[in-house]
């Protein structure tokens, strides 16, 4: 439990959320248009 961090955790956990956000969600320009490429 003393190398247990909740907070580095938590860290951990924002920068795998904010890199899967950058990798998976498309630019606002290319989901104006319904289209099937940007949504596969």
């Amino acid at each position: 439990m003393r190398t247990w961090s909740p907070l580095g955790t938590r860290a951990f956990m924002l920068i795998v959320a904010w890199g899967i956000w950058e990798f998976a969600a498309p630019d606002l320009a290319k989901a104006e248009s319904f289209a099937f490429g940007w949504m596969a």
